[in-house]
């Protein structure tokens, strides 16, 4: 059964920090989603209906049905919910995650940006869709040899404004080695990118240094790695024997070879992601706009919620908020937030109170990971 969310104020709130309604209705339009004036389904009270879904509503087409109906007064059948969800407006909500990204608020992290333009993590995640859209987008075989459908996202986080700077959309057989490479035209000079093993190619960290870049990346096995000549072989486990940990200029690679820097250490990122599930029963085309609507709620509350409550419980009160428990407590107290409520003092006092960093004397959290790079 689906929830009745306040959705009125959180998506007022949210796009305001890109757009106001009439930027939306200009993307629209130039996206082709429009063409005339909607008589019962406006583009604002489209995505409106579909930002419940992402915040735990009913996800058939009826029930996007329904919250149109309650936004605007007039009922909407599922026909015609079904027959707007098609390439003109996956376009549209294309459209709006770009300028959701370009437009989020940009908030300096200090302590590293005297020293990297920005660092940017790139990451990916894996959903599970309905086995029908195996044609469109094609997984592995499971343990019984099935075929399943695999939806893959690739993401790029920019660690020091705080704000995405890339999202693909894939099946899951496009790996992140290729994404490593398709997503070289968004970095820039004095960038730190910061991927995980699956992102290993030698060539692409090597147009990365070209553009003026840094990276740290997991070094993958069976690599050689050789001395800042080229040409002797290194042993890196005899040479970690000897010492706990190593900093020295290397090459690595076979035919196309890489001149970094070999640090090996404790280093542990994290990795954040929420759990959701398209429709059930739903075509290609609805899942790809339910995946873009929770790509541009994502942008649009980390940058007017997170980032705006984050750095006054830092200033007020020296407690930073974890994005995970910011994130889980809005999805399930929305109901109880006042749409005129997401800055007050007294929902900010709650906030600080269950969603800020635990400190404990055992081990750091993760803010305090990042304070001491600093």
């Amino acid at each position: 059964m689906a929830k009745f969310v306040k959705t009125e104020g959180m998506v007022d709130r949210l796009l305001a920090k890109i757009e106001d309604r009439e930027d939306l209705m200009e993307l629209a339009v130039k996206s082709g989603f429009v063409k005339r004036k909607p008589r019962k389904i406006n583009p604002r009270e489209l995505l409106a209906a579909l930002f419940v879904t992402v915040l735990g509503g009913g996800r058939s087409l009826n029930s996007i049905a329904m919250t149109i109906g309650v936004l605007n007064g007039e009922p909407v059948s599922k026909q015609g919910v079904d027959k707007r969800i098609k390439g003109a407006c996956l376009k549209y909500l294309e459209c709006i995650l770009a300028h959701a990204i370009s437009r989020t608020v940009i908030h300096h992290c200090e302590a590293f940006s005297s020293t990297f333009n920005r660092i940017v993590l790139q990451d990916s995640t894996t959903i599970r869709l309905p086995s029908h859209l195996k044609d469109v987008f094609p997984g592995s075989r499971n343990q019984r040899s099935d075929d399943i459908s695999l939806l893959k996202i690739q993401t790029a986080y920019d660690l020091l404004q705080e704000h995405f700077c890339y999202f693909q959309i894939t099946p899951f057989t496009t790996n992140d080695q290729h994404a490593a490479t398709t997503m070289l035209e968004y970095v820039e000079k004095n960038d730190l990118v910061i991927r995980d093993l699956g992102y290993f190619v030698p060539s692409s960290l090597g147009l990365l240094q070209q553009k003026g870049a840094f990276f740290i990346s997991r070094l993958r096995y069976g690599v050689n790695i050789y001395d800042s000549d080229g040409e002797n072989k290194l042993n890196l486990l005899r040479m970690l024997k000897k010492r706990k940990k190593l900093d020295m200029r290397v090459v690595i690679g076979g035919e196309q070879r890489v001149t970094c820097r070999r640090i090996e250490m404790v280093f542990k990122s994290w990795k954040s992601s929420s759990t959701f599930l398209p429709f059930q029963h739903a075509s290609a085309q609805h899942v790809q706009a339910y995946v873009y609507t929770f790509l541009i709620f994502t942008t649009l509350f980390h940058a007017a919620v997170f980032v705006c409550n984050n750095t006054l419980s830092i200033t007020r009160h020296n407690k930073p908020l974890s994005l995970l428990r910011l994130t889980r407590f809005f999805k399930e107290q929305m109901w109880a937030v006042p749409s005129n409520a997401f800055y007050s003092a007294r929902l900010f006092k709650i906030l600080t109170y269950h969603c800020a960093y635990e400190t404990r004397s055992d081990r750091l959290n993760h803010h305090q990971k990042l304070t001491s790079l600093g």
